[in-house]
């Protein structure tokens, strides 16, 4: 449930969450049919709809109204198992473990890349050269990871992604509507049209795989790829970077059916914003994207509890990504 609106109410009658706006309209909505509930506007709750949501592990975020990076998540109590957390703390003290699942997952999400890049190729006949360009930058950096991947070092890990990354980006730039005027990844803020809506895509896909480690009996601060920082969920922005292109390649296509326009975005000094149409039209259309990826990160995090757990390196744990895409189209 998405709630973008000024000035309501949610409040618990039994197994029903009631919202009533400002008009005094009611909405009804049984609590079970819940993942999460998602919120990016002055509302106010009723402290007893927090507890029943907690009861039935509905997740609670709460957007920034202004910057969607600002996120902050109720969680649903977590699950019991503590030798499990405490095996994966111990798999973070493992360089070696570390560097195995950093070398797998960056590669994964360049193979995704490399993907995304082939199929718009296809597409977009006319900007097939810039897109080669992209293509290759990728295919080189795939090539080291295979060459080194049992003695490949994180910082190079890094550069190897930063790298792909933006040429992933330069290759959307290349077939994104002329009127997003996107040229590349931009944030806090967001300077245009598609950065602002890739920040929001890619806010929400943290926070839901923030609540599915919550609810796998990890813990998503501590993670092996991205470093541990104050503040951050570090295990779920691993997950994240395995959703980054599914994310892009929807958006350009959700773009390209025009229900959003340039005349749906406005500026605040350099901050591109999102009127409440265009997120109304986002949250409608974001939704299956949003529960295809519940059922992935709970298909690859039974993996990567089963690898954290034993004895294994973490060589096939992100394979589940390529079912997803197809799943997708």
């Amino acid at each position: 449930l998405y709630v973008d609106r000024k000035g309501g109410t949610l409040r618990n009658e039994g197994k029903l969450l009631i919202l009533e706006d400002g008009s005094g309209r009611l909405t009804t909505l049984p609590i079970q049919l819940l993942d999460s509930l998602v919120i990016r506007s002055r509302v106010q709750l009723d402290s007893r709809l927090l507890v029943r949501l907690a009861r039935e592990k509905v997740a609670v975020i709460l957007v920034g109204p202004r910057d969607t990076s600002e996120v902050s998540i109720l969680l649903p109590g977590r699950s019991p198992n503590a030798a499990r957390r405490i095996a994966q703390y111990r798999r973070h003290l493992q360089p070696e473990w570390r560097r195995a699942w950093s070398a797998v997952l960056v590669r994964h999400k360049l193979l995704q890349e490399a993907a995304f890049i082939e199929r718009i190729m296809l597409r977009f006949p006319a900007s097939r050269r810039p897109l080669f360009r992209a293509s290759k930058t990728i295919e080189l950096s795939l090539e080291r990871i295979a060459n080194e991947q049992e003695t490949i070092s994180h910082p190079v890990l890094v550069g190897l992604e930063g790298s792909a990354a933006a040429a992933c980006f330069s290759a959307l730039a290349e077939v994104a509507p002329a009127w997003t005027e996107f040229h590349g990844r931009n944030r806090r803020p967001p300077r245009d049209p598609l950065n602002a809506l890739l920040s929001l895509g890619y806010t929400l896909a943290h926070a839901e795989a923030t609540r599915s480690l919550y609810l796998a009996g990890l813990d998503p601060h501590i993670g092996f790829y991205h470093e541990t920082s104050h503040g951050r969920e570090s295990l779920a922005s691993d997950l994240v970077e395995l959703v980054r292109t599914h994310v892009v390649g929807w958006l350009l296509e959700w773009l390209k059916e025009g229900i959003v326009q340039k005349e749906n975005f406005y500026y605040e000094g350099r901050a591109c914003r999102i009127d409440k149409d265009a997120r109304t039209a986002f949250y409608i259309a974001w939704h299956p994207q949003a529960r295809l990826m519940t059922r992935y990160f709970r298909i690859i995090l039974g993996h990567v509890v089963h690898a954290i757990e034993g004895n294994e390196q973490p060589s096939a744990l992100f394979g589940g990504y390529a079912r997803m895409s197809r799943t997708n189209g």
